[in-house]
């Protein structure tokens, strides 16, 4: 007999909800703390994306969600099948009045950097905090909502470069 009922039970529910049942979940990226208006700005960054180095076919999947009550927005990535991942935090400190960053990857390095919007330009630019950093300066781009082109500098004399672009696949 329970077992009758137990198939009656999903039986109305394929029925009154299929979607229930069969629905993909959703990624949850989350949103920005509401006490802070600045970083709305980084709504932007955050989701499921596909990026390509500038002088490559490889694709760089990452996703990027809310993390810590809404105050940093964590983005992972992996390069090379794994030989390199990482992790930026994006957030805004307000005592200084600037954006932040701060990149680790798993060679071991880290950099932080701090840096502004210019909302007629739709450019993030963050410098290093200071010259032991790997990564000097880092720039996005969007000229769109659903694109980002980004460059990273690992020098101040512009020879060291790894640009690309990275696609939203969704938010």
């Amino acid at each position: 007999m329970a077992r009758f009922q137990l198939l009656s039970l999903v039986a109305v529910l394929f029925w009154a909800c299929p979607g229930l049942l069969f629905a993909e979940e959703a990624e949850n990226f989350g949103a920005p703390n509401p006490g802070v208006p600045e970083l709305k700005e980084l709504v932007r960054f955050q989701g499921e994306w596909e990026a390509q180095l500038g002088n490559s076919d490889q694709k760089i999947p990452s996703k990027r969600k809310w993390m810590f009550d809404g105050h940093f927005l964590k983005h992972e990535f992996e390069v090379s099948g794994g030989a390199l991942r990482g992790t930026i935090f994006r957030g805004y400190d307000q005592k200084n009045q600037r954006y932040t960053m701060t990149f680790l990857d798993s060679q071991g390095n880290a950099s932080l950097l701090a840096g502004s919007w210019d909302q007629e330009l739709k450019n993030f630019t963050f410098d290093a905090v200071d010259s032991s950093c790997p990564i000097q300066k880092y720039e996005s781009y969007f000229p769109d909502e659903k694109t980002e082109q980004w460059t990273i500098t690992f020098d101040n004399t512009q020879q060291s470069q790894v640009s690309g672009i990275a696609k939203k696949l969704s938010d």
